[in-house]
């Protein structure tokens, strides 16, 4: 794709011939501009890169290559704009690149409302999973599957009712583990929930619930028949908060909530004055203030505050036979009712159908999105678990993106590249036999697939601390969260420090102990009411540029953004260069005050989430680790001539996973 000076040189014919032609002392100083920008882009040192390609462009301002890279640069500068105005630049010269004019149509495409105006999606099915199929041991997979959960890997958990057992297929329909149990097995399992590093699963025929370890294992029951608070008469659905666990008890009409130790603590349901009390209750989502239940009597979907008290009733009457619920991120929940889907918005009380052409099964006991954005079903009479796609999706393809090559330890090459869909979404789960990887336009044999972004625990964090001058009052609050980071990160390369004051560089050393840090956050010096937040949130997530971990900018504030906070960056640059570089934003409030819009913007856009020091933070490290991804590596041995670090190598990465490919390139020099 890109021309090296060596390249160049071989057009020149030998002998006298060569000396009677003048040297194209321009082009050469503009291959030599690119090669510079080219390694510094895949060290991640972008500013570097973009004055090295605007250097090359000087020499010779008609250079497609240096145009093309230059692009890259801005974009993962979160420079969209200017990267889309180069690209097309290039694309109005002439240059057929199907790669880069399928790119710039997706770019193009999410930075319109297409998303927002499009008509509701149709769902085509993407693979069908019967229960009856054998494993390689001969065994039956499942039977009469009642519960699905996803997985952040994009797999998922079948709770299978009429076989007694629980399965963990990944995201193409494979089983991945049989849960052993134990000895005595389970009976009638209902439901499994994954809270913490353990497993719940209800089991309808004991009365109990169970809990498993990582391994599958049973560790504890508790529960047992009666009517007794804390006992059951039919367990079904489960849903946590993050701090209790809640039970559908069918036979005792209510819902009982449990520490994860399964110790009792309150039941609810019960009629009170506006409220008869639930009759059926079915499937059950939790979000941190709000229980919603399913009630199969009521035909309705009921919400309850974490004290069980009855807040509103939603769709009364409107359902045939509701099962499952899940809470999905804008709010709206997902309700399974017998052989249909709905969508129910709490806000409004209003329910649209899943898809009004069809039925989605004959007995739909559960239902979810999962994490690559597809429909799973189980279907509890026919023994199937359905997976549908977004049929936009299918049609347009996977958007592949390698984000760079790493040779620091050449010949074997890294390729860095993130999978999402048409819309930004990562696609995850994906295994080395869905990539085809070629160099210089030769199929490589077997490379090997040595990073997944959803297998990977590993975790990085910047913190940036609000400096506006009314944080002089917050110092408590700020002490304990940078203390709590500093922790938590002591054993993990420490973190950096970065005031949104007047001065964004690093106020610590990496490896800085809890006082230090403490200290450097709350210095009375760095308060002002013009602070660079624009700069220092690109400082912070530069220092974490390019390692693979899961990786986070940690605002603490006190929900303020200082006045001239984006003179440098705008919002969406800012937004733009956290999401192009796999980079999150989360928030950190010290007094629970209102947030700013501004981080709102940036929360949503990457995947971060508000938290509060004045409740636990330490649940922040799993949802760091939960985070779906879409970032992979792969590792190869080069077979290209390095030619002295002067030859542009190219390397080209096909994704191929059901009816849906991608497709993409890039160049790097082997180092001199």
């Amino acid at each position: 794709m890109k021309l090296g000076l060596l390249s160049l040189l071989l057009l020149v014919p030998l002998g006298m011939a060569a000396q009677t032609k003048n040297l194209d002392y321009d082009q050469v100083r503009s291959d030599e501009a690119v090669r510079e920008g080219v390694v510094a882009f895949h060290n991640g040192q972008y500013s570097r890169a973009l004055l090295a390609f605007e250097k090359a462009l000087v020499a010779k301002p008609e250079s497609v290559v240096a145009r093309t890279w230059l692009g890259e640069a801005l974009y993962s500068s979160g420079l969209v704009e200017q990267a889309l105005n180069e690209w097309n630049h290039v694309l109005r010269s002439g240059v057929k690149n199907d790669i880069l004019t399928s790119w710039v149509e997706v770019l193009s495409a999410r930075r319109s409302l297409d998303r927002e105006t499009q008509t509701p999606e149709r769902y085509i099915p993407l693979y069908e999973l019967s229960g009856k199929a054998k494993d390689a041991q001969g065994r039956t997979l499942f039977l009469r599957p009642s519960a699905i959960r996803t997985l952040p890997d994009g797999g998922y958990l079948v709770a299978g009712f009429g076989s007694g057992n629980v399965v963990q297929m990944d995201s193409g329909g494979n089983l991945v583990k049989r849960f052993t149990v134990g000895v005595a097995g389970l009976r009638a399992p209902f439901d499994i929930l994954t809270w913490g590093d353990h497993y719940y699963v209800s089991e309808f025929l004991t009365d109990q619930i169970s809990i498993l370890d990582k391994t599958g294992l049973r560790t504890k029951t508790f529960g047992s028949k009666g009517r007794a608070e804390g006992k059951f008469l039919g367990p079904q659905f489960l849903a946590s908060d993050g701090a209790s666990l809640f039970v559908s008890d069918w036979g005792n009409s209510r819902v009982q909530k449990f520490d994860s130790e399964g110790n009792f603590l309150l039941s609810f349901g019960l009629p009170v004055v506006g409220f008869d009390g639930l009759k059926n209750p079915t499937g059950l989502a939790a979000s941190e203030s709000t229980i919603y239940v399913a009630d199969k009597a009521w035909k309705a979907v009921l919400a309850f505050d974490m004290n069980g008290n009855w807040l509103a009733t939603y769709a009364k009457g409107r359902l045939t036979a509701p099962e499952s619920l899940q809470l999905l991120h804008d709010g709206r929940l997902l309700v399974s009712d017998h052989s249909k889907i709905w969508f129910l918005d709490p806000a409004t009380d209003t329910l649209s159908p899943f898809d009004p052409e069809w039925n989605q099964g004959l007995l739909v006991t559960s239902a979810a999105i999962d994490a690559n954005n597809n429909l799973v079903i189980s279907d509890f009479d026919d023994n199937k678990i359905r997976v549908l796609a977004e049929g936009q999706t299918i049609y347009s393809g996977m958007v592949v993106r390698i984000q760079r090559l790493g040779t620091e330890n050449y010949p074997d090459v890294r390729v860095d590249f993130t999978v999402e869909d048409r819309w930004g979404r990562p696609v995850t789960g994906l295994k080395a036999t869905n990539f085809v990887l070629s160099e210089s336009g030769k199929k490589l044999v077997a490379p090997t697939l040595s990073f997944q972004g959803y297998r990977s625990q590993e975790t990085e964090a910047a913190l940036v601390i609000d400096r506006d001058p009314s944080m002089a009052r917050e110092e408590a609050g700020i002490r304990e969260a940078t203390g709590y980071f500093t922790q938590a990160w002591s054993d993990r390369g420490g973190i950096w420090l970065y005031s949104a004051g007047t001065n964004p560089l690093p106020q610590n050393q990496r490896l800085s102990g809890i006082s230090e840090n403490q200290n450097a956050a709350v210095n009375p010096a760095t308060l002002t009411q013009s602070g660079q937040f624009d700069l220092a949130v690109r400082q912070a997530a530069s220092s974490m540029i390019p390692s693979l971990k899961r990786r986070t900018v940690v605002y603490i504030t006190g929900g303020t953004v200082p006045r001239a906070g984006f003179s440098r960056y705008n919002l969406t640059e800012t937004a733009a260069f956290l999401r192009n570089n796999g980079i999150q934003f989360d928030v950190v409030s010290v007094n629970d005050a209102p947030l700013a819009q501004e981080l709102q913007y940036l929360m949503d856009t990457t995947g971060g989430k508000a938290w509060s020091v004045k409740k636990d933070l330490r649940p922040f490290e799993g949802a760091l680790v939960n985070r779906v991804s879409g970032l992979y590596s792969l590792t190869y041995k080069s077979i290209t001539p390095s030619e002295a670090g002067t030859r542009s190598i190219p390397v080209t990465l096909e994704v191929q996973n059901f009816k849906q490919s991608g497709r993409d390139e890039l160049n790097y020099y082997a180092p001199q």
